[in-house]
Parts: C-alpha cells; sequence; structure tokens
C-alpha cells in the first residue's frame, strides 16, 4: 500500500525542522506500508488542493494532516471536501469520538472527514501528532486494505465474480463491461467470445458451451491467486447460434502484461474445461 502524507502548516513550510507528524507516522505504519510519500504546503486552498489531487493519481491512501479546525487559516476541509468524489461520514463521526476519551468536549471543534477521489482514499486529520496516529492506528489502517478492494470494485465474496445467464445479450456484455472500467483499475484486458458462423468447415446451426458456473470460478480464483489478478467473467449457459455471446472475461490487474498473460491463460483453461456441444446444417 503507497500512503501519500500532506502536511499543512505554515509553521512548518517555513521551517521543516518543526515536523513532528513524519516520524510518528513511519512508526505507526512500520511493516504495513511499502512506500511513504511525505510533502509539506502551507494553508493555502488551491496549493492544498493541487497536491491532493497529484498524490491521489499515485497513491493508495492519502491523508491531509492539519488544517481541520475553526481558525482563520483552518482551510484543509474547505480544500480537499470539493474534490471528494464519495464521503466516508463515519470517518469524521467515529475519530471524533475516539478523540473524545482524551480531548473531552473539544474533539466536536475537530472537523475530520474522508473520502474516495478517483480510486484513493483520502482522510483530512488534526495536525497534531497523537492525533494523526490514533487516526492511523485505530481507523485507517485497519480499514484501509478493505475500503480500497471495494472502492476498486474487488467483490465482497471474493477476487472473482462469475455470472451465469441462459444467454447473454449485446446490452449484457456492454453493461459487464462498463462495470468492470468504473473500477479504474490501472490495467484491464477483456475478452468477448461469439459463437462462429463457420466451425471445422461446417455452417453452425446452434452451440452450448457446458461449464458450470461454479467450474468456472474455481478456474478464475486459481488463475487469479497465481498472478495476483482479479477475473471477472459472464457466461452464456443456454443453447446459442451464430453470433451470440459464449462468454465475457475481464482481468483487472496493475500493468497490461499482467492482465494480458492471465486472461489469456483464464481463456485457454476455460475451452479446455468445457465441455462444447454444437450441431452443423
Amino acid at each position: 500500500m503507497r500512503l501519500s502524507l500532506i502536511i499543512v502548516s505554515d509553521r512548518v513550510f517555513i521551517d521543516k525542522s518543526l515536523d513532528r507528524i513524519l516520524h510518528t507516522v513511519e512508526e505507526a505504519v512500520s511493516g504495513r506500508v511499502s512506500e511513504i510519500s511525505h510533502h509539506i504546503v502551507p494553508n493555502e486552498k488551491r496549493l492544498i488542493q493541487i497536491k491532493v489531487l497529484e498524490e491521489s493519481l499515485c497513491s493508495d491512501v492519502v491523508i491531509v494532516c492539519g488544517g481541520t479546525g475553526l481558525g482563520p487559516r483552518d482551510l484543509s476541509v474547505e480544500a480537499v471536501e470539493p474534490l471528494l468524489e464519495k464521503r466516508l461520514e463515519g470517518f469524521g463521526e467515529f475519530f471524533r469520538r475516539l478523540s473524545s476519551k482524551e480531548v473531552g468536549v473539544r474533539a466536536v471543534l475537530s472537523r475530520a472527514l474522508a473520502g474516495a477521489i478517483g480510486s484513493s482514499l483520502v482522510f483530512v486529520v488534526p495536525g497534531k501528532p497523537s492525533a494523526v496516529e490514533q487516526a492511523l492506528k485505530e481507523i485507517i489502517l485497519p480499514l484501509a486494505e478493505h475500503a480500497l478492494e471495494t472502492l476498486r470494485g474487488v467483490s465482497h465474496w471474493g477476487r472473482s465474480e462469475i455470472l451465469e445467464k441462459d444467454r447473454v445479450s449485446a446490452d449484457d456484455a456492454c453493461l459487464f463491461i462498463k462495470k468492470i472500467l468504473s473500477t479504474r483499475d490501472p490495467a484491464i484486458c477483456v475478452f468477448v467470445g461469439k459463437v462462429k458462423e463457420v466451425s471445422k468447415g461446417k455452417r453452425v446451426l446452434w452451440f452450448k458451451a457446458g461449464i458450470s458456473r461454479d467450474s468456472l470460478k474455481t478456474i478464475a480464483e486459481k488463475i487469479s491467486l497465481k498472478h495476483g489478478v482479479k477475473i471477472d467473467a459472464v457466461l452464456s449457459s443456454g443453447t446459442l447460434v451464430p453470433g451470440d455471446v459464449i462468454i465475457v472475461a475481464a482481468v483487472a490487474a496493475e500493468n497490461r502484461e499482467k492482465a494480458f498473460t492471465a486472461l489469456r491463460e483464464f481463456i485457454e483453461k476455460y475451452k479446455r474445461e468445457a465441455k462444447h456441444e454444437e450441431a452443423f446444417v
């Protein structure tokens, strides 16, 4: 998991030796984060927005520290809130409840918030090192992996999702592909298989793909685990005619090479395992 730490403070921007948050974060996430990028910006709304947008493109989690109070220069919430595509209302509520054990009723003065920009999680927390540590250890780290999978479209029921329909129409295939593309994974490869007009030198009369959803799901999960990818597919289980969609399969991965390799293996395995039936004119 890649984490971006953005410290919002006029004082620290002028004198970086005053930064006490980076060390706190490094200790709190030790062994759980692969990479930390560290940035300091002044309490300027536009500069905060630019840095948050930049970091959301290359990090899994963006944490903005500072600027959550009521002061005239506390602008982090005003800067980040309009950028959020989805809000996590429960974060601020839960964080303030935790903070109340330490600071009492003053926890109400914190405007901590969280949400999503693209496929990244963004958290805005107070600039006090102990508050950042508490947010990380008790909320962000325990929540991040599951939240990122959900945000990026990974099924709640596992790595692979195999759907089945008697006949997959062109509209069904388009809807399925649109769903896959909405996950915003770095690389996605899609395969659409249709019934041929001619097979084995003869004109096809009808065709049926003989494999169960459970069998195909087992294949998908093994390949997903092997390559570290996510495989989704929708399968036509009924009797088809030339031009009908047999299967639509998609692989999401961190790069195109990995996605293509896994997709090719999945389709080849599907062809070997399925007992296809067909009739010719």
